[in-house]
């Protein structure tokens, strides 16, 4: 019975430590939850609030399931939303769509996948095991063995304790820090080196996820950011307008572009309806989105044409904003400059 009990002890520690981090993850990186909750399927003007309620309700329930608290309704929780997690995730993969699952916030921005249903699966047979075998557990064990230890024993267990989360939790968050610092330090060099006449500060930041949009293609089809990214290749995402001259010349090159390098990378045109009832014939060619009132562009930061800006796969900037003919053509190089680089 001791074993059971122990065993019991772990796994609300275990899965009530899983909410904690995620809630507190979440809440460091709130900008990129509401993105990840937009990507779902919530309004846009509700994702924010979305977004914060989520991560509030899973510090509660990493609360709840603490030993000494409320466990059996923390699992029960726990159990519900998993399910909803699940069933939403299972469905967007059943349709193709490619979704930044942001579970653990700036610790694993990773797109959904089959896997992150197995994980949630795990997770909730640690609620299940709580529901089924606490209430038939009296638990008297391990509370009776703590409430006879002496206060210093009882103190010196409990610092161990806490000594020993804090160096597991600190001990992920450092490996993750040099992780991401080697990655973000090898493409800053490798933006600096390569991408001359890009200035650093124009576009989003790199990293940042990008602006979800979701707009009419040629044919009257909806086309979202997610779908574009579906194919998990990078995307260069351009901005042109049918009646911008630099822009039109510019055109027959990305046509080039597209036809050449379709098997690394997607391309893709942000436009608008021409003032003169008119678009050029390459529109025809390319994956063109018509877009209102510059919306997406300004979204993107974008206030001169052209333009382009890479999108990897992960749904996340992958560089300073092109602007310019000359500066696109670097943008290109480097993208595809797969013997040195990792987009």
């Amino acid at each position: 019975m001791f074993v059971m009990d122990f065993a019991l002890l772990l796994v609300q520690v275990s899965l009530s430590l899983v909410f904690v981090i995620a809630a507190f993850a979440k809440l460091v990186s709130v900008e990129k939850t509401k993105r990840a909750v937009a990507d779902f399927g919530i309004p846009g003007k509700l994702s924010f609030v979305v977004a914060l309620l989520l991560s509030l309700s899973e510090l509660v329930i990493g609360l709840l399931l603490q030993p000494f608290c409320w466990p059996w309704f923390g699992a029960s929780a726990a159990l519900f939303v998993l399910t909803i997690f699940t069933v939403a995730i299972v469905y967007h993969l059943l349709r193709g769509n490619s979704i930044s699952c942001n579970c653990f916030g700036e610790m694993q921005t990773k797109l959904i996948g089959w896997t992150t249903v197995i994980r949630n699966g795990f997770f909730m047979s640690m609620a299940i095991f709580i529901l089924t075998v606490g209430p038939s557990l009296k638990r008297v064990q391990v509370a009776t063995w703590m409430s006879a230890l002496p206060a210093d024993q009882f103190l010196a267990l409990l610092i161990n304790g806490l000594t020993l989360f804090i160096l597991i939790i600190g001990g992920w968050y450092i490996v993750y820090l040099l992780k991401n610092q080697g990655n973000l330090s090898l493409k800053l060099a490798e933006l600096e080196g390569r991408l001359i006449n890009i200035a650093p500060t124009k576009g989003l930041p790199i990293g940042a996820f990008a602006p979800f949009f979701s707009l009419l293609n040629k044919n009257n089809e909806t086309e979202t950011l997610t779908t574009l990214l579906a194919s998990q290749k990078p995307l260069l995402l351009f901005f042109v307008n049918p009646d911008c001259g630099p822009c039109n010349q510019l055109l027959p090159k990305i046509v080039e572009w597209n036809n050449t390098y379709v098997g690394r990378l997607r391309i893709a045109l942000i436009t608008m309806v021409s003032s003169k009832g008119t678009s050029p014939p390459d529109y025809a060619i390319l994956k063109t989105l018509i877009e209102q009132d510059r919306v997406v562009s300004k979204s993107f930061q974008s206030m001169s044409m052209p333009s382009a800006v890479l999108i990897r796969p992960d749904g996340t900037i992958g560089s300073p904003l092109a602007i310019g003919e000359l500066a696109i053509r670097n943008l290109i190089n480097w993208v595809l400059d797969e013997d040195k680089h990792t987009i």
